[in-house]
């Protein structure tokens, strides 16, 4: 904050022309801005997914997770990415009950299957259960328990998983949707990534 030569300013940028930006400052007013070179370091947030009756339970993120006043006994992790996984172990290694459950065909995914095959090894050696190629059909909470119920397809049925908590772990998402790239002639991919 004391930096010479270094406004800091608090806010959501918007671009307005290939070299021009205006900020939504915290505090309610705007400025606009322009520069020569402008720097994107607009970050990533977690993903959602569209999963039935999501919006009915609490669940967890990579942020609300790490907020939890005690260990959850029974934690399902919907997505069996190198994050998802992490957390898993971490709180399997605490004690909890973990369940992970990856769409893929092995864990984490876009990792090379003889690779997988040998990683794999890690967290069940760890004690943590791995639904692999399983697909999430919805999640439900559980008035009786406080906790949730997620339903999913392994093989030719459906199967229900208790746990206390859920935690979504399917990705991230680049924080570009509200950037007005095209204003600025960024480009951006499927995901939005730029």
């Amino acid at each position: 904050m004391e930096t010479d030569g270094l406004d800091l300013l608090r806010g959501e940028a918007r671009f307005t022309g290939p070299m021009a930006l205006a900020v939504a400052l915290a505090g309610g007013e705007g400025v606009a801005l322009s520069a020569d070179l402008i720097v994107l370091d607009d970050g990533e947030r977690p993903a959602r997914t569209l999963l039935p009756g999501l919006g009915d339970v609490p669940a967890l993120d990579s942020t609300s997770i790490m907020e939890l006043a005690e260990v959850s006994e029974q934690l399902l992790v919907l997505g069996g990415g190198s994050v998802g996984v992490e957390f898993a172990q971490m709180f399997r290694r605490f004690g909890g009950e973990v369940t992970v459950v990856q769409r893929g065909p092995h864990l984490p995914g876009g990792t090379d299957a003889e690779v997988a095959a040998a990683v794999e090894t890690i967290p069940r050696d760890d004690g943590l259960a791995l639904r692999i190629g399983a697909g999430a059909v919805r999640v439900a909470p559980r008035a009786e328990t406080g906790g949730v119920r997620l339903t999913i397809i392994e093989g030719n049925g459906e199967r229900g998983l208790d746990g206390r908590h859920l935690r979504v772990a399917v990705g991230r998402t680049p924080n570009t949707d509200r950037l007005g790239a095209g204003a600025a002639g960024v480009a951006r991919d499927e995901r939005g990534s730029i």
